[in-house]
């Protein structure tokens, strides 16, 4: 099954580095600026304070069977340990902040 694996990956490569190479010789050259389409932000991300009710609303009125995020925590893990990380959580938040 590995060799099988193996040999799908490969096509899977083998196709798309094709693809790739197609489209490189289709796309026609340009003197333009790619960044010249990028709109300028002159506003920042602002953290606003959040209190420990508020954190704690927060973290109990998740789904618990909700599968994890990009931290990879669990929501009913977080809300196992929930009351006794919440201060040094809020903590935290807030030394971002």
């Amino acid at each position: 099954m590995f060799a099988g694996d193996r040999n799908i990956a490969n096509e899977f490569n083998k196709y798309f580095s094709e693809r790739r190479k197609k489209l490189g010789r289709e796309i026609p050259c340009s003197d333009i600026d790619p960044l010249y389409f990028v709109n300028s932000v002159s506003n920042s991300f602002i953290f606003k304070s959040i209190s420990k009710e508020d954190l704690y609303h927060a973290i109990f009125c998740m789904k618990a069977n909700r599968s994890a995020g990009i931290d990879k925590i669990l929501v009913w893990l977080l809300q196992l340990a929930g009351t006794t990380i919440l201060e040094s959580l809020h903590y935290y938040i807030q030394f971002v902040d």
